[in-house]
């Protein structure tokens, strides 16, 4: 009679260890997932960091060129509008000679 109890006695703390084994292996496997995801996330919030900078560059390079050309058109139409006004005031004869 010592014996089937014995055996079970073994048997339960076989599976304690085993189900105590199997706990482990799925809190480490969690965490590792987690890890995982987390290196994931900062991967992916560095490309968009890379991506947000290099778009802003590319906007900040935009609006340097297009006030270049706004400010090349103002001059060239100061240009105009002075030649104008030198032949106006050659024609009237009120040149300033």
């Amino acid at each position: 009679m010592g014996s089937p109890l014995g055996l079970t006695s073994a048997a339960i703390v076989i599976a304690a260890v085993i189900a105590s084994a199997a706990m482990l292996w799925g809190a480490n496997a969690k965490r590792r997932a987690a890890a995982s995801e987390v290196e994931k996330a900062r991967a992916e919030a560095d490309r968009m960091l890379r991506q947000a900078e290099r778009d802003a560059e590319s906007a900040r390079k935009e609006a340097a060129l297009e006030a270049r050309e706004r400010a090349h058109e103002l001059a060239a139409d100061a240009e105009r509008q002075a030649r104008e006004r030198r032949a106006g005031n050659r024609r009237s004869g009120t040149g300033t000679r």
